[in-house]
């Protein structure tokens, strides 16, 4: 968490600066913070466990291991080039071709999720030394109608020209705009 903290803050001074997004030749976006934050969780990764792989999304894999840190630096760069803070950081750990660790970290909206298995999943605020992990939960439902999908933070407090409306199939936040 202390190292998804960091790029984080770095994430966040290249949104503040605005940050234009190219194409890949995939034909997704990129934009240079994603491969700044990458190469800082990279670098990162690599000396806190030496002995793991690092596979990223932009600068592809270091190093070899049956432990690998699997990273998308900025998920959500269209997003992120626009303006929208609807873009997060996602960082895994898989060993032997099992996820073992997950943490997503919203630097702009505050929130970080993170679940490890057999230990659960939560839900924290940033900076997350002052607030109380919030335990998450399966919905124990077959039928869509009694599902609950929360996918945005209290209120879906989304800047123009998005927004949100309450879905009452879904009991969740539906972004629009």
């Amino acid at each position: 968490m202390e190292i998804s903290d960091r790029a984080s803050e770095s994430a966040l001074t290249h949104f503040e600066a605005g940050a234009a997004a190219m194409l890949k030749a995939d034909g997704t976006r990129v934009t240079e913070a994603d491969r700044a934050v990458e190469q800082l969780l990279q670098a990162a990764l690599t000396e806190a466990t030496p002995d793991d792989r690092v596979l990223g999304e932009e600068l592809g894999q270091v190093g070899h291991s049956e432990r690998v840190w699997i990273l998308d630096p900025i998920d959500g760069a269209s997003f992120f080039a626009r303006g929208d803070p609807n873009w997060r950081i996602h960082i895994a750990l898989q060993h032997s071709l099992s996820i073992e660790v997950a943490v997503v970290t919203a630097p702009v909206l505050g929130p970080r999720w993170w679940a490890t298995r057999g230990g659960g999943a939560f839900k924290q605020s940033r900076p997350g030394a002052a607030a109380r992990p919030t335990p998450l939960a399966v919905t124990n439902t077959l039928d869509v109608a009694e599902a609950v999908v929360d996918a945005f933070p209290e209120g879906c407090a989304l800047p123009p020209p998005g927004g949100c409306v309450a879905s009452p199939v879904l009991r969740t936040w539906v972004r629009v705009g």
